[in-house]
C-alpha cells in the first residue's frame, strides 16, 4: 500500500477536513433534535431495519445540497420534514446542520481564516428553504462551490450507497467518467467551459440579431429623419400655443387671485362687522341674564317682603287678640278681687256677729242644748250638699279655663288662615303675572321656531333639490367616465393595432428596402453585368434599350424557383436589349472601361425550337415556361431559353424518358436536378446564383402586396383612432365641465347643509327654550291651582273656625252661666253651713261649759279671721296679677307699635320693590327687542358671508381648474410662474387669443404628424451606434471566451490524463486484492477525444474469461463497484467517506477484504458507515446505536470502542 498511497501524492494539495457534529432535527424520522459527535477513524451507524440509519446518509447528502428528490426516497421535497406519528404531531421545519474542521490545512477561498466551517439547511413546510455558512445566509451555488473538487459532495465518489453500487459498476461510460473529472479536480473547468459555450453560442445569436437589428435601424433612421424635421416645425407651434394658452392661463389666474383677495377683503371686514354685533349679541346676553337675574333676585326679595308682610300683619292680630284677652283677664281678676272684699266685709261682719253671739249664747247656752240635735243633724246634711257643689263648682271653673284657652287657640288659628289666604291671594296675582309674561315669551318664541322650520324646510327642499341634480351629474359623470374609459380602452386596442400594423409594416418595410437594396445593388451578378445596369441607372450610359436583366422581367412560383434556376443558370442575369445595336453599344462601354463581360439579348430573339405539344408518351410532364409569368414583349425570350424544358417529377423518371427517345429537350424536376438533351445529369445540393434573385423579386412581389394589403386597415385604423381621440376629448371637455357643476353644487349642498344644522341648532335651542316655558308655565298653573286650592281649603277651615270659635263663645258662656249659679248656691250654702255651725258651737259651747263655749267661739272667730286674711291676700295678689297683666298688656301694646311700624315699612319697601320689578322686566323687554333686531342683522351678515365664501371658492375652484389643467397639460405650476409674470392689458389679451387661433388652425392644418419622430430619430441615432459598439463588443467577447474555452480545455486535458494513469494503476493494484488472480483496468472508449470520452471497465474474475460486467454477480458486482471507489480515493483521499449498506452483498470472506481496505483508507480518510454485518461492525471505533423507542421516532446511542 505504501507505492499506492505515493501514486496519489502528487494531486494532494486539496483541502482536507473531517466532519465533527451532524446536528438532525425534523427531518425524516428525527423528530427532536439530535446530534452525531464523529471522531477520527471508523465510526458505524447500526441498528434494525427501519429504524432510520440510512435518514443519516439522507441527511448528509441534503445539506450538501441534494435536490433530487428521488435520491433521497422521496416523491417530493416537503418528505424530508417529519410528517408526525401515533404519538408525535408533525412538524413545520426540517434542519440539518454539519459541522466540518480543519484537519492540518485550511479551508478553501475566504474561508481560510477559519477552524470550523458550519453549513446548515432549512425547509419550511410552506416551501421556504434556507442555506447558511457560519450561519450567515448564502445560497445554494455558495454551498456547491464550497464542496466542489474536495472529493465531497451529494454527487461524488465520498457517499456511496447500496443501490448506487450496481448502477455505479453498470453505469454509461460518460457516468463513469464523471466519477474521474470529481478526482481530477476539473468539474469546475467543465461547469465553467459549458458556461462558456453558452455564453458564445448565446454571443453569436445576439451578433445575428444584431446584424439584422442594425440593418433594419438603418432603413428606419432614413426614414425617420424627414419626419424629424416636419415634427420640429410642428413642435414649435405647439410650443407658441403652449406659450400664449400659458399666458392667457396665468392672467385669468392673476385676475382670479385679485379676485379672491377683493373678496377675502370683504370677508375679512364683514367678519370683522360680525364679530362686532356677536361681541354686541354676547354682552346684551350677558345684560339681559343680569336683568333676568336681578329680577329673580327681586321676586325673591319681593316674596320675602311679602311674607314678612304678611308675618308682621299675623303678629299684629295676634297680639291684639292677646291684649283683649288680657283686658278680659283684668276684668275677671277687678271682679275676683270685688267678690273677695265682699267676703272679707261679709267674714267680718260674722265674726262680729260671733263674737256677739259668743256672748249670747253665754247666755243662751242653757236655752240652746235642746236646739243642739236638731242643729247637728242638720249641719251634716248640709255638709254633704256644700261639699258635692263645691266639687261642681271647681269642675266647671276648670272647663271654664279649658274652653278660654281653646277659644284663643281656635282665634289664633283663625287669624293665621286669614293672613295666608291673604298672602295666597297676592301670590296668585303674581303668578299670573309671571303665566302673562310666559306666555308672551311662548308665543315669541314659537313665532321664531315657525319662522325657523319654515326657512329649515325651504333649506332642505333646496338641499334635496341640489342632491338630485348632483346625483343626477354623478350618473352622467359616471357614464361619462365609463365612455371615456371604453374610448380609452378602444383607443389602446386601437393603438396596439395600429402598432402592430406599423410593426408589421415596419418589419415588412425594412425587408423591402433591404431586398430593394440588394435588387437596385444588383448584387450577384457578374462584373459587367452589374457595370452596364449601374451607369445606365446612374445615367453614364446613355442607352435606352438597355430593360433590365431577364430574371426581373419573369415571376416563378416559390416551388419552381428551382428548377428554372437550374435550368437558366447564369441566363437569368442576362440583360434584355431591345435590339442587337443596343447590345453593342453596352458591349462598347464594357470594352471602354474595361468592366468585364456580359450577356445581351434583344427583344426579336431568334428562336429555334419549334413549339410543340407534349408527346403523349409523356405522362405526368409539363412544360416549364407554364409556371412562368412573363410580359407578352418578353415571351420569345423565355420560350427561346426554356421552351424546350420539361417538368419531370424525379429523376429516375426523367432517364426512363431520355432512354424512350421521341423527344429532344431539357427534363428538370422541382427540386432543380436536371437532364440535358444530350443525357447529362445535374443536381444536388445548394442553389445557384440566381436563386438569390428570383427570390428577392419575389419575396419583393409578395411584400409590396403585403404592404398595400396592410396600409387599408392601418389607415382605417389610424382614421378610427382620430375619431375616438376627437370623441374623447369631447368626453374630456363634458367630463371636466360635468365635474365643475359637480362641484359648484357640492359647494351649494355643503352651504345648504350647512344653513339646515344651524336652523336644527336654533330650532333645537327654541325647541329647549319653549319647553322651559312651557315647562315654566305648568309650573305657575300648577302652583296657581294649588294656591287656589289651599285658599278653597283655608276657606273651608275659616269657616270651621268661625263655627268652632262662636262654638267656643257659646260654650263659655253657657259654663260661665253654670258656674256663676253654682258658686252663688255654693256661697249661699256655706253660709248657711257657717252660720248653723257656728250656733251649733255656740250652743256646744254653752252647753259644755263657758271656756270650751269661749274656746270654740274663739277658734271660730280665728277661723274667720284666717279666712278674712285669704281673702284679703287673695285681694292683694289679684291687684299683683293685674298690675302684671296691666305691664303685659303695655308691653304688647309697644310691640304693637313696634310692628305698626314694621308692617308700613314693609309695605312701603315691597311697594317700591314692585315699582323697581316693573321697570327691570320692562328694561328687559326693550332689550330683548333691540337683541333680536341685532340677530336679524346677524344672520343677514352670515348669508352674506356664506355667498362671499361661495364666491371665493368658486375663484378657488376656478384657479385650482386653471392650475390642475396647466400641470395637467403644459406641466407648468402657475403659483410658480405667477409671480415673475407681468399682466396683460385687454389689447395684449386680444392679440394673444387671434395668434392662439392663428396657431390652433395651423396646427389643425398641419395634418398628421409623428410627435415621436424626433425621439424616434434620437433614440434610432443612439441605437445605432450603441448596437455598432455592442457588436464590436460582442466580437471581443466571442475571442475572449475562446481563449478561455481553449486554455480550459488544455488544463483539463492534461489534469484528467494524469488523473485517469492514477487512478487506473490504483484499480489494478486494488482489484486483485478483492478478487485475487483476477483483472481490472479502466479504459476510454474515445482515446483521440481525451476530453469528452467516456471510461469503460474491463474486468476478469479469476477463473473466468473476460466477460460483460452485467453477468457478474451481486457480491462481484459490488466489490467492483468498492474496488473502483477505493482506488479513486487512493489517488484522491476524500475527507470523508459514508458507506450505506454496501456490504449487505458480501461473503465473510469478502467482508474480511472489504475490512481491510477499509482501514487502510481511514488513514487517510474519515470513515462512516451503516452496516448490518457484526463482522463489518469489528472494524468501527465508534458505534452510533440507531433505534425506535417511541413508533416513528428515531433516538440514537453512541457507543466508544476505545
Amino acid at each position: 500500500m505504501v507505492w499506492i498511497t505515493r501514486i496519489g501524492e502528487p494531486l494532494g494539495g486539496l483541502s482536507r477536513m473531517r466532519l465533527k457534529k451532524l446536528e438532525i432535527a425534523g427531518f425524516k424520522s428525527f423528530k427532536d433534535k439530535t446530534q452525531f459527535h464523529f471522531s477520527n477513524g471508523i465510526s458505524a451507524i447500526v441498528g434494525p431495519n427501519g429504524c432510520g440509519k440510512s435518514n443519516v446518509v439522507d441527511a448528509i447528502r441534503w445539506v450538501m445540497g441534494e435536490q433530487r428528490v428521488k435520491s433521497l426516497r422521496g416523491k417530493k421535497m416537503d418528505d424530508v420534514i417529519f410528517n408526525g406519528s401515533d404519538e408525535a404531531a408533525p412538524v413545520g421545519m426540517a434542519e440539518v446542520t454539519i459541522i466540518f474542521e480543519k484537519n492540518g490545512r485550511q479551508f478553501p477561498g475566504q474561508y481560510a481564516d477559519c477552524s470550523e466551517i458550519m453549513i446548515s439547511r432549512r425547509l419550511y413546510r410552506e416551501g421556504d428553504s434556507e442555506y447558511s455558512i457560519n450561519k450567515v445566509p448564502c445560497r445554494l451555488l455558495d454551498v456547491r462551490e464550497f464542496f466542489m473538487d474536495t472529493g465531497v459532495g451529494a454527487k461524488t465518489y465520498s457517499i456511496v450507497e447500496q443501490e448506487s453500487i450496481s448502477r455505479l459498476i453498470e453505469a454509461k461510460p460518460e457516468d463513469i467518467r464523471e466519477f474521474i473529472e470529481e478526482a481530477a479536480g476539473i468539474k469546475k473547468y467543465k461547469s465553467r467551459r459549458e458556461s462558456a459555450m453558452r455564453k458564445m453560442d448565446s454571443t453569436k445569436q445576439n451578433i445575428a440579431r444584431l446584424k439584422d437589428i442594425l440593418s433594419e435601424v438603418k432603413t428606419q433612421l432614413n426614414s425617420t429623419s424627414r419626419q424629424a424635421k416636419r415634427a420640429e416645425r410642428y413642435r414649435e407651434l405647439k410650443k407658441e400655443i403652449k406659450e400664449n394658452e400659458l399666458a392667457l392661463s396665468l392672467q385669468a389666474y392673476i385676475e382670479l387671485g385679485h379676485e379672491k383677495d377683493r373678496l377675502k377683503t370683504s370677508r375679512e371686514s364683514l367678519d370683522h362687522n360680525s364679530l362686532e354685533i356677536q361681541t354686541s349679541l354676547t354682552a346684551m346676553a350677558a345684560g339681559m341674564e343680569n336683568l333676568k337675574e336681578k329680577l329673580a333676585e327681586n321676586e325673591e326679595i319681593i316674596g320675602r317682603l311679602q311674607e314678612r308682610f304678611y308675618n308682621c300683619k299675623n303678629e299684629i292680630n295676634i297680639g291684639e287678640q292677646k291684649i283683649d284677652f288680657l283686658k278680659g283677664k283684668i276684668s275677671d281678676i277687678a271682679s275676683r278681687k270685688k267678690k273677695n272684699l265682699s267676703d272679707v266685709d261679709t267674714f267680718q261682719q260674722r265674726k262680729d256677729s260671733m263674737e256677739r253671739e259668743v256672748i249670747i249664747l253665754q247666755g243662751l247656752i242653757s236655752e240652746t242644748e235642746t236646739k243642739i240635735t236638731e242643729l247637728r243633724d242638720f249641719i251634716t246634711g248640709t255638709q254633704g250638699d256644700s261639699d258635692s257643689s263645691r266639687a261642681i263648682e271647681a269642675d266647671l271653673l276648670a272647663q271654664l279655663e279649658q274652653r278660654r284657652s281653646e277659644s284663643f287657640s281656635i282665634i289664633t288659628e283663625h287669624a293665621r288662615l286669614k293672613n295666608l289666604m291673604n298672602s295666597l291671594t297676592k301670590g296668585i296675582e303674581d303668578i299670573n303675572k309671571k303665566i302673562e309674561r310666559e306666555e308672551r315669551d311662548l308665543q315669541d318664541q314659537t313665532e321664531k321656531i315657525a319662522t325657523a322650520r319654515k326657512a329649515r324646510a325651504t333649506t332642505a327642499q333646496d338641499l334635496e333639490s341640489v342632491k338630485e341634480r348632483i346625483d343626477l351629474l354623478k350618473e352622467r359623470e359616471r357614464i361619462t367616465r365609463r365612455h371615456i374609459e371604453e374610448i380609452r380602452n378602444n383607443l389602446e386596442l386601437i393603438e396596439e393595432t395600429i402598432e402592430e400594423l406599423k410593426g408589421e409594416i415596419s418589419l415588412k418595410s425594412s425587408r423591402l428596402a433591404s431586398l430593394k437594396e440588394l435588387q437596385e445593388g444588383y448584387e450577384g451578378c457578374n462584373e459587367g453585368t452589374k457595370s452596364v445596369l449601374q451607369a445606365r441607372r446612374d445615367g453614364i450610359l446613355d442607352i435606352d434599350g438597355v430593360l433590365g436583366l431577364v430574371a426581373d422581367h419573369i415571376r416563378v412560383p416559390k416551388e419552381y424557383e428551382a428548377a428554372v434556376e437550374a435550368v437558366l443558370g447564369e441566363k437569368l442575369q442576362y440583360v434584355v436589349v431591345k435590339s442587337h445595336h443596343d447590345g453593342m453599344e453596352a458591349i462598347d462601354y464594357l470594352k471602354k472601361h474595361s468592366s468585364g463581360r456580359g450577356h445581351f439579348v434583344p427583344l426579336n430573339i431568334r428562336n429555334h425550337f419549334i413549339q410543340s405539344n407534349v408527346p403523349d408518351n409523356l405522362v405526368d410532364v409539363v412544360r416549364l415556361d407554364r409556371f412562368i409569368e412573363v410580359k407578352e414583349n418578353y415571351r420569345e425570350i423565355i420560350e427561346s431559353l426554356i421552351g424546350d424544358v420539361l417538368v419531370i417529377p424525379d429523376l429516375t423518371m426523367g432517364v426512363s424518358l431520355w432512354r424512350r427517345n421521341g423527344f429532344v429537350g431539357t427534363f428538370v424536376t422541382r427540386d432543380g436536378d436536371v437532364i440535358s438533351p444530350n443525357g447529362i445529369l445535374m443536381g444536388g445540393s445548394g442553389s445557384g446564383g440566381g436563386n438569390s434573385r428570383l427570390r428577392t423579386n419575389r419575396e419583393i412581389d409578395e411584400l409590396e402586396r403585403d404592404m398595400h394589403r396592410l396600409s387599408a386597415p392601418l389607415e382605417c385604423e389610424t382614421e378610427r383612432k382620430r375619431s375616438e381621440s376627437r370623441l374623447l376629448a369631447e368626453l374630456t371637455d363634458e367630463h371636466d365641465e360635468i365635474r365643475s357643476k359637480i362641484h359648484a353644487l357640492e359647494l351649494t349642498f355643503n352651504s345648504r347643509k350647512k344653513d339646515i344644522e344651524r336652523f336644527e341648532g336654533e330650532i333645537s335651542w327654541l325647541e329647549q327654550r319653549i319647553n322651559v316655558l312651557i315647562f315654566n308655565k305648568e309650573s305657575l298653573e300648577q302652583e296657581e291651582r294649588d294656591a287656589r286650592e289651599k285658599i278653597l281649603q283655608i276657606e273651608h277651615d275659616i269657616r270651621l273656625c268661625a263655627d268652632r270659635e262662636q262654638e267656643a263663645t257659646r260654650t263659655i258662656a253657657t259654663l260661665q252661666e253654670r258656674w256663676s249659679a253654682v258658686k252663688a248656691e255654693l256661697e249661699a250654702k256655706e253660709k248657711n253651713l257657717t252660720e248653723k255651725k257656728i250656733l251649733l258651737s255656740s250652743l256646744e259651747e254653752k252647753i259644755n261649759s263657758h271656756t270650751v263655749a269661749s274656746k270654740r267661739l274663739r277658734a271660730a272667730i280665728a277661723d274667720l279671721t284666717d279666712e278674712i286674711e285669704s281673702a284679703i291676700l287673695d285681694a292683694e295678689r289679684s291687684d299683683t296679677e293685674a298690675a302684671t297683666i296691666a305691664d303685659t298688656i303695655k308691653s304688647e301694646e309697644q310691640r304693637l307699635e313696634y310692628m305698626y311700624r314694621d308692617h308700613d315699612a314693609i309695605e312701603e319697601e315691597l311697594v317700591r320693590k314692585r315699582e323697581i320689578h316693573n321697570e327691570t322686566d320692562k328694561v328687559l323687554r326693550d332689550r330683548e327687542s333691540e337683541a333680536g333686531e341685532e340677530k336679524r342683522h346677524l344672520d343677514s351678515m352670515t348669508k352674506e358671508l356664506a355667498q362671499i365664501d361661495m364666491d371665493i371658492q368658486e375663484a378657488r375652484l376656478h384657479m385650482e381648474t386653471l392650475k390642475r389643467g396647466s400641470y395637467e397639460k403644459f406641466h407648468a405650476d402657475l403659483t410658480a410662474l405667477a409671480p415673475n409674470f407681468t399682466g396683460l392689458d385687454e389689447q395684449q389679451v386680444k392679440a394673444l387669443r387671434l395668434n392662439l387661433e392663428r396657431d390652433r388652425q395651423k396646427v389643425e392644418d398641419f395634418g398628421e404628424v409623428n410627435l415621436l419622430a424626433l425621439s424616434e430619430h434620437e433614440e434610432l441615432k443612439e441605437r445605432y451606434d450603441f448596437l455598432t459598439s455592442q457588436v464590436d463588443d460582442l466580437n471581443t467577447s466571442i475571442a475572449t471566451l475562446q481563449k478561455t474555452i481553449n486554455k480550459m480545455n488544455r488544463v483539463s486535458k492534461k489534469r484528467f490524463s494524469e488523473t485517469f494513469e492514477s487512478v487506473n494503476q490504483c484499480f489494478q493494484v486494488v482489484y486483485p486484492r478483492l478478487f485475487p488472480g483476477g483483472k481490472g483496468e479502466l479504459r476510454l472508449t474515445d482515446e483521440s477525444n481525451v476530453l469528452e470520452s467516456g471510461i469503460d471497465i474491463d474486468i476478469q474474475v479469476p477463473g473466468k474469461k473476460k466477460q460483460n460486467i452485467t453477468l457478474l454477480s451481486g457480491g462481484e458486482k459490488a466489490l467492483s463497484a468498492v474496488a473502483l471507489i477505493f482506488a479513486i480515493l487512493m489517488h484522491k483521499p476524500s475527507p470523508f467517506l459514508i458507506l450505506d449498506e454496501v456490504d449487505a452483498a458480501l461473503d465473510d470472506s469478502n467482508v474480511s477484504l472489504f475490512k481491510n481496505l477499509i482501514r487502510e483508507i481511514s488513514e487517510k480518510s474519515q470513515v462512516i458507515f451503516v452496516t448490518h454485518n457484526k463482522r463489518t461492525m469489528e472494524v468501527a471505533d465508534n458505534l452510533f446505536g440507531i433505534t425506535m423507542e417511541k413508533r416513528g421516532i428515531t433516538t440514537t446511542v453512541t457507543v466508544s470502542m476505545n
